[in-house]
């Protein structure tokens, strides 16, 4: 049950998200290739980190992270309880010994546990000599655009 719970709010959260994908993350990503340093500041704003290597290159990174949590909900299950037994019948005959059964049914509330969950992207650029950015990369589960 929890795990049907799970794919369905992750799958509402996709659906929400305009069908966002890493596909059209990418493609983004692509569109930038040649972009100069100070355009792809414009476009991204103020890197996470920048690293100059020995070529005189650069590595240019952003980091988005997110929490979000899922869970908390209250649902109802059924419940269903059987009795059975004997019962000793008095009458005017005599006693008797009847067997009886029975169930009932009713709503039990359940809480789903409440989950956290951690949404991150890593987008790292490559930046040329010249000052145009050359490469790509990214990590993460959250690098998605519409």
């Amino acid at each position: 049950m929890r795990k049907l719970l799970f794919l369905t709010l992750l799958i509402g959260a996709v659906v929400l998200t305009g069908c966002a994908t890493t596909a059209k993350y990418e493609t983004k990503l692509q569109g930038l290739v040649g972009m100069t340093e100070d355009d792809l500041y414009a476009v991204w704003g103020i890197p996470s980190k920048t690293m100059t290597l020995t070529d005189g290159s650069k590595l240019v990174e952003y980091n988005l992270n997110q929490s979000t949590q899922i869970g908390g909900h209250t649902y109802s299950v059924p419940q269903t309880t059987f009795q059975s037994g004997t019962a000793t019948v008095i009458g005017k005959e005599g006693t008797d010994q009847i067997t009886y059964s029975s169930s009932s049914t009713t709503l039990v509330e359940k809480i789903d546990p409440v989950q956290n969950i951690n949404l991150n992207c890593k987008t790292t650029f490559t930046i040329n000599r010249e000052g145009k950015m050359t490469h790509w990369k990214w990590s993460g589960n959250n690098c998605i655009s519409d």
